[in-house]
This record gives structure tokens, C-alpha cells and sequence, in this order.
């Protein structure tokens, strides 16, 4: 995203970082979703439910309903993350944020090959990934939260340590790291126009890096784009990676 310039040399762009809004589901949508994962328990939950009044199941599901809001509210306490679920599950990342001091004592680097992360040269142990731009004109994002108290909302403690599958945990911060390092030598030299900036976005096509193979002729993994929100211009790499971008003027139709 070129993001609109806003008063003085900040520009108005922000990080949404989302998750759901509470802890576990609520009422009967969390005894949904327990008998979704345990095997055998939704034939326990039909049976009981025939058996007993009504509104018994209906009030077991506010029970554990509650209990979630107590876990909710006991990791809350942890003054290093603060409240652990954002004002209906979003929580806002801008310029100007940094993370909080000692949030790198819980980083652990070692100088040998990731034996998860082929591409990376360094084994990166931390529950809290760090944020590593702190230019006032740029706000970086990847498959990983950045604010603290949001990755205690997601697949536990040991996403960023251990866990790598579907390009998560490593993977993701090892993305991170690569994309951010090339944003910011562009920058050195001044502001990034469309061309340098779709350059950027597509740095794992296959025809520069072997994360997804060499093979171009391979579909696009997800939608590259670049919108440019002052000019109303658009640009996305869509269908294949040996194909143009595809170009779009918001003014010819608004």
C-alpha cells in the first residue's frame, strides 16, 4: 500500500492485527466448536441434549463460556503484554510504535542453519517476534502478529519457536526479515515509486528465490498487489508468475 500523505511527513497508514473477539467462543458456538475437535463428542453432547431439560446444555455452554473469560482475564494480567484481546478482536499497529523494552530478553539467536527454515542461516527462538522498522514513513507487516499481547491470541506459545507448517512460526518472521531488509536499501535512496514497490512485493517469485521452486510457470501463491490510495491506482500479479501485472485506474470508472 502507497498510503496517502497526512499532515507534516507522517502518512496515515496503520497494521490491523486481528483475531477473534474473546478468548473461545461463547454459548452453544463453543460447544460447536469442541465437538467439531473432539472426536466422539458431538454424539455425547446430541445424547445429552435429548435427555436432559432444555436449557441445561444451553447453560453448561454459558458455563465454560465464563470460564474462558477467567483464563482470558488471569493472561491478561501479564504486564508485559497487557490485556490480551483487543476492543472487538483488532488491534492497531502504526508508525510510530515500538515495541516494549524487554521484549528482546525473550529472543534467543542462534548462528547456525535453521533446520526448519532452509532459507534462513540463523535459528531464531522467541515467542514474540520483534519489530524491525522504525522509520516513520513505514509500517511492515507478514503472516505473524508484531504487537505482543496478539501473539498470545494465536497458536500458542511455541508458533514463533517451533512450529513452521503452512509458512507459519519461522518461516513467516524469516519473510519478514528478507522483505523488510529490501524495503529498506530502496529506501536509502529516497521514496519507492510502483515499479520499485511491485519489485518488492513479489521478492519470493520463483524467478528470484527457490521458496516456492523454479518453476515459473507455477500459479501466483496468494495475490501480489499494490494500491496506491492517493491516485486510485491499482496493480496485481494474479494468475501466473511468468505473467504481466495487471493494471487498473479506479478514476476510469468512479
Amino acid at each position: 500500500m502507497i498510503a496517502d500523505d497526512g499532515e507534516g511527513e507522517n502518512p496515515r497508514a496503520a497494521v490491523l492485527e486481528t483475531v477473534a473477539d474473546s478468548m473461545l467462543p461463547e454459548g452453544g458456538d463453543l460447544l460447536s466448536t469442541l465437538t467439531g475437535l473432539l472426536p466422539g463428542l458431538s454424539e455425547l453432547v446430541s445424547g445429552m441434549d435429548a435427555m436432559l431439560p432444555g436449557d441445561t446444555m444451553e447453560g453448561l455452554a454459558d458455563i465454560l463460556t465464563g470460564t474462558g473469560e477467567l483464563v482470558s482475564g488471569a493472561v491478561g494480567l501479564l504486564p508485559l503484554v497487557g490485556d490480551l484481546h483487543p476492543d472487538r478482536g483488532v488491534a492497531v499497529r502504526t508508525t510510530d510504535y515500538v515495541d516494549p523494552e524487554g521484549l528482546e530478553d525473550f529472543r534467543i539467536v542462534l548462528p547456525i542453519k535453521d533446520l526448519l527454515v532452509p532459507t534462513s542461516e540463523k535459528t531464531v527462538l522467541s515467542p514474540f517476534p520483534l519489530q524491525r522498522e522504525d522509520r516513520p514513513d513505514l509500517v511492515a507487516m507478514t503472516n505473524h502478529y508484531i504487537l505482543p499481547q496478539m501473539n498470545l491470541t494465536q497458536m500458542g506459545l511455541f508458533y514463533h519457536t517451533v512450529v513452521t507448517l503452512a509458512g507459519g512460526g519461522r518461516e513467516s518472521e524469516w519473510r519478514y526479515d528478507t522483505m523488510l531488509d529490501l524495503i529498506l536499501q530502496s529506501l536509502e535512496g529516497g521514496k519507492i515509486d510502483s515499479k520499485t514497490a511491485m519489485w518488492l512485493v513479489d521478492f519470493l517469485n520463483p524467478a528470484r528465490c527457490d521458496y516456492y521452486g523454479t518453476d515459473t510457470t507455477q500459479s501466483v501463491k496468494g495475490h501480489h498487489v499494490l494500491m496506491d490510495n492517493t491516485n486510485l491506482q491499482f496493480w496485481s500479479l494474479h494468475g501466473y508468475y511468468n505473467q504481466p501485472w495487471a493494471y487498473v485506474n479506479l478514476k476510469d470508472f468512479l
